[in-house]
């Protein structure tokens, strides 16, 4: 049997469709998979062993170019799909264009969303609407194959050699100090910018800056390429922050948390990693429901939500956020209270909680 896996988005949704991967392989272990995704989080899947075969797409091209262009890149897709003859594909995306595209290609069975066009041009689907976290909603879909079985919720990444040795480089310096990671960026993909998911960086400043007032902790630093000025910014202490953005792989991203006590941030890509990493995470939530996205995979990790009595939170909807001129359910979370819950997340864990000398 050769199942067909897909999943365009950013790095988190990814991450978050690896659990049902997981299962996939050990419920089906003769099946071939071949994994379609994204070129954008392509690397998020290296060395998976869960998987036969990669097929990439320009997503890029996909989101920012004229119709005309995006129909070339869809028809390369369709090209590629219809060559393989695959017996049936996981569409683990909401818009129904990609059920369509699957269609056309002669894709014998089609497990899907059913959203808006009640699951049109597929076989099988599960509710899009439906309660519960994100990883358990793709999960339902995966579901729709004759002898699937869920393996929990744990994400996975699987870093190389070279990803093990280059972590452990950047740490050697730090060994016997007590870390915990801050990740200011992310929330952002080819598809969409949600900018007022993130906590202000200024919030993150403070936070930073009584870290270094208040205890003795080391700070490092997550986030990719684009994060650095964000990161550069709360680079207050060089022998005491250490600034990892732009610097590491995903994989080499994920060995460096594994060696943090804790992790602080907002709704975003590196948090989703931290999750994979299993630490416990500070979570700061505004536009979306925490619900929805939180890590689930650490049971002493806190989430901090001040929409629950704002009316207009969760305003992100269908991959939208409305125009906000207070992002209050961001700018309602302070430093000191962030601060309190590392605290109270490291003496749970045994962790010693210095301060500063």
């Amino acid at each position: 049997m050769h199942l067909l896996v897909f999943k365009q988005g950013g790095m988190g949704d990814l991450l978050m469709a690896t659990p049902g991967l997981r299962a996939l392989k050990k419920s089906l272990p003769q099946a071939r998979i071949t994994f379609v995704v994204g070129r954008s989080n392509r690397r998020v899947l290296d060395n998976c062993p869960y998987i036969d075969d990669v097929i990439d797409f320009d997503d890029d091209y996909i989101f920012k170019t004229g119709r005309l262009d995006q129909m070339k890149q869809a028809l390369r897709l369709w090209r590629r799909v219809r060559r393989l003859k695959p017996d049936a594909a996981v569409i683990l995306h909401r818009d129904w264009r990609w059920n369509l595209l699957f269609y056309l290609a002669g894709v014998p069975e089609r497990y899907g969303f059913d959203r808006f066009l009640n699951g049109a041009f597929l076989t099988k689907s599960a509710p899009a609407l439906a309660e519960g976290h994100e990883i358990e909603k793709y999960l339902r879909v995966y579901g729709l194959i004759d002898g699937f079985r869920a393996d929990g919720l744990t994400m996975d990444l699987f870093p190389s050699s070279g990803d093990e040795k280059a972590a452990a480089e950047l740490l050697t310096p730090y060994q016997g100090k007590t870390m915990v990671a801050v990740a200011p960026g992310g929330a952002v993909n080819v598809k969409e910018n949600r900018d007022l998911a993130r906590w202000p960086l200024k919030k993150y400043r403070g936070l930073v800056e009584k870290i270094l007032a208040e205890t003795d902790l080391t700070v490092v630093l997550i986030g990719g390429p684009d994060d650095r000025p964000l990161t550069e910014s709360l680079c207050l202490d060089k022998d005491r922050v250490i600034d990892t953005a732009g610097r590491l792989t995903v994989q080499q991203s994920y060995l460096v948390l594994k060696a943090c006590r804790a992790m602080v941030t907002h709704d975003c890509g590196p948090m989703h990693i931290g999750s994979a990493a299993g630490i416990p995470i500070v979570a700061l939530f505004g536009t979306t429901l925490p619900n929805d996205k939180a890590p689930r995979t650490d049971p002493i990790g806190m989430v901090i939500w001040k929409g629950r009595d704002m009316p207009c939170s969760p305003c992100y909807r269908e991959g939208r956020s409305p125009e906000c001129a207070h992002h209050d359910c961001m700018r309602r979370i302070e430093p000191d209270e962030v601060l309190e819950a590392i605290r109270e997340i490291l003496k749970k864990t045994g962790a010693h909680v210095p301060s500063a000398s």
